[in-house]
């Protein structure tokens, strides 16, 4: 339980996917919304730190290409206040591999690190659209703050001709205040993973459907989560559906491990059209999955499975090695001794 997963690195701490990006083509950018363009001597170009751009959207429409990899530093002040990048961040279907990654101190979990929200204007737009497949996002905090109650804060949708946004990954990243429009929204998430994220006053955190028939969906692992926040603000942490708006084709390898799902039971009373029963897990239908080595923050009255009053799964979905409270906190039951 509480294992971090770290992003491959090789020697000298270079990730693998610099060792392309620094070649011929030269796709790695930096982003500085403090300092970037004041020290810029040559255009703007992001390639440097010293030549870096003010935001990730003029990063992205400056590499051309796959595999490329953004940088980005973390805004600040002398007082050590939170200060956001605001942006509405699209990355086309052509930029497949692109990797952003916080350049802040604190990589896992980050906080006072790279904060980015929706700009003003794009209240109504998901701060992230991603159409590309094999994105990475990491290190930062992703914030629905402002934005309208249906929108998501990333939305990787694919299509039935466009089997653009799989193999997504999302790692180390922090994301609060989504409506229930969603903290992460999934059309057919291929070999999507989501690793090592916290979910705070989300008042829906993941969702994942298919409404597209012929994309198949595999392979979605959320991993080593947190999912938490005031009950009253959440609805439900992860929603699963394999029909949305049409018929799905089908999931397989679906994982809910090594979670921890914190402060209670949520108790928001409509998170629709996701969902209306407030519950921990909710998975609507025929999908087939497993769920591991989780922590639930509830009392052994609790009930999951098929008609389960915190979690909600079909007879196709397993359980196993997960834990709740035996009783109330002044109670000991629930401690290991170590001698």
């Amino acid at each position: 339980m509480g294992v971090k997963y770290f992003r491959d690195v090789v020697i000298g701490g270079m990730n693998r996917q610099d060792i392309w990006s620094a070649g011929k083509n030269g796709n790695i950018r930096f982003v500085d919304g403090d300092y970037g363009g004041s020290l810029s001597t040559q255009g703007n170009s992001g390639t440097s730190p010293r030549q870096a751009v003010t935001s990730i959207t003029k990063a992205i429409d400056s590499i051309s290409g796959r595999n490329a990899v953004i940088y980005v530093r973390p805004k600040g002040t002398a007082a050590s206040a939170q200060t956001y990048y605001t942006d509405s961040i699209t990355i086309p279907i052509t930029k497949a591999g692109l990797s952003i990654i916080g350049a802040g101190a604190n990589s896992i979990r980050p906080f006072l690190g790279v904060d980015v929200k929706a700009t003003t204007a794009g209240i109504g737009l998901p701060l992230i659209t991603n159409k590309a497949a094999g994105v990475h996002l990491e290190g930062m905090r992703l914030a629905g703050t402002g934005q309208s109650a249906l929108i998501p804060i990333i939305s990787a949708i694919t299509s039935a001709t466009s089997n653009g946004a799989v193999g997504l990954q999302i790692r180390n990243c922090r994301l609060d205040n989504a409506k229930t429009g969603g903290a992460i929204v999934m059309d057919s998430p291929n070999h999507t993973e989501i690793v090592g994220c916290s979910f705070d006053e989300c008042a829906t955190s993941i969702i994942s459907y298919m409404s597209y028939g012929g994309v198949a969906s595999r392979g979605l692992k959320i991993i080593d989560c947190d999912f938490g926040g005031r009950v009253a603000t959440r609805n439900t942490d992860i929603y699963i559906s394999q029909s949305g708006t049409g018929s799905g084709a089908g999931v397989a390898g679906y994982e809910i491990k090594d979670c921890r799902f914190l402060d209670g039971i949520p108790t928001l009373a409509s998170g629709a059209p996701y969902s209306v029963d407030p519950r921990f897990i909710r998975v609507a239908n025929g999908d087939v999955g497993l769920i591991s080595g989780c922590m639930f923050a509830c009392l052994d009255t609790a009930t999951f499975g098929a008609t389960g009053d915190t979690a909600v799964f079909p007879a196709t979905w397993f359980i196993v090695g997960s834990f709740y409270a035996a009783a109330a906190a002044t109670s000991d039951q629930g401690l290991i001794g170590l001698t």
